[in-house]
C-alpha cells in the first residue's frame, strides 16, 4: 500500500524520499524530525533537507516548539496547489509553442514565392479540429477586415466560438456581420452583447428575404463557405478557399447586401 502511494506521489513530482517523509507526516498528524527518521530509516540530516523542500512546496508547516513538530497541510489542498502549478506550466508551455508556431508560419510565408502564394486551393474542413485550428489561424492573422454573412441558427449556436475568435482579432481590423432573415431584433441584440469584442469598428446588420448560404471573407484573401454537414460537436463543415475570383464574387455579394436600403443596423460600436 505504501509503495502504491509513493508511486502516486511521484506523478506529482515527488522524489521517493519526499513521498516517504510526506506520507509519514500525513499519517502521524504532527511529528518530530527524529521520529520521521526512525520510521523512514532516513538519516536525520536528509529528513531536515526533505522537510525544508516540502515546506517550500507549501505541503507542510513546522511549529516553533522544541523539538519542532511538523504538520501536513490538508492533502486535497496541498496537492491541489501542485496541480494548479502544473496547469500554469502547461499554459505557459502551450503559449510558448503557439508563439513559435506563428513565427515559423510567418517565416514560411515570407519566404514563399509569388506563385506559391497565389496558387488557388479548395480545402474541405470536416472535423472539429480542422475547423477550430484553421479558425485560430484565420482570425489571429486578420489584418484589415472580416465580413461574415450568417443566419440566426448559426450565430446563436456558435456564440462562444465567435466570442473567442473575435477576442483574438487586432483592434484595427474592421468586423462586419450580416445576419439574414431575422424576425426578432431583441434576440439578435442579446446575441451581439455576448459576442461583441472591445473593438472600435464592429457593426452588425440584419436583412430579410436572403437565400445566400453562410460564409466568411477575411481580408479578401480567404473565404469560408458553410456546408450543410456538421462535425461531431455540431460545428458546420466548411469549404475553405483562397481562389480570388470566387472571393471577389462573394465580396461583391456581401457589399451589395450590406449597402441595401433594407439592411437594418442593430449594433454599431462607437468610434
Amino acid at each position: 500500500m505504501q509503495e502504491d502511494l509513493v508511486l502516486k506521489l511521484s506523478e506529482f513530482g515527488f522524489t521517493i524520499n519526499q513521498a516517504k517523509v510526506y506520507l509519514t507526516i500525513v499519517q502521524s498528524g504532527s511529528i518530530t524530525a527524529g521520529k520521521i527518521s526512525k520510521i523512514t530509516q532516513l538519516h536525520r540530516q536528509d529528513v531536515y533537507k526533505t522537510v525544508a523542500k516540502l515546506e517550500e512546496m507549501g505541503l507542510v508547516i513546522k511549529t516553533i516548539d522544541k523539538p519542532a513538530l511538523i504538520e501536513a497541510i490538508p492533502v486535497e489542498k496541498a496537492l491541489g496547489r501542485l496541480v494548479a502549478n502544473e496547469k500554469e506550466k502547461a499554459r505557459k508551455r502551450i503559449a510558448y509553442l503557439e508563439a513559435n508556431m506563428r513565427e515559423l508560419s510567418n517565416f514560411a510565408m515570407s519566404n514563399a514565392t509569388d506563385d506559391e502564394l497565389q496558387e488557388s486551393v479548395f480545402i474541405p474542413l470536416k472535423t472539429d479540429d480542422q475547423v477550430k485550428n484553421r479558425a485560430v489561424l484565420t482570425f489571429e492573422e486578420a489584418k484589415e477586415e472580416c465580413d461574415l454573412f450568417l443566419d440566426l441558427e448559426l450565430i446563436s449556436g456558435l456564440i462562444e466560438e465567435f466570442r473567442d475568435r473575435f477576442k483574438t482579432i487586432d483592434k484595427e481590423v474592421r468586423i462586419r456581420i450580416m445576419i439574414k432573415n431575422v424576425e426578432n431584433d431583441n434576440e439578435i441584440s442579446n446575441i451581439v452583447k455576448k459576442i461583441r469584442p472591445e473593438h472600435k469598428d464592429f457593426m452588425v446588420k440584419i436583412i430579410n428575404n436572403s437565400e445566400s448560404i453562410p460564409y466568411y471573407i477575411i481580408d479578401q484573401r480567404e473565404l469560408w463557405i458553410g456546408m450543410k454537414n456538421r462535425t461531431e460537436v455540431g460545428l458546420p463543415c466548411v469549404l475553405w478557399t483562397n481562389e480570388r475570383n470566387i472571393i471577389k464574387f462573394f465580396q461583391d455579394s456581401f457589399n451589395e447586401a450590406w449597402n441595401c436600403p433594407k439592411a437594418l443596423i442593430v449594433f454599431q460600436s462607437k468610434t
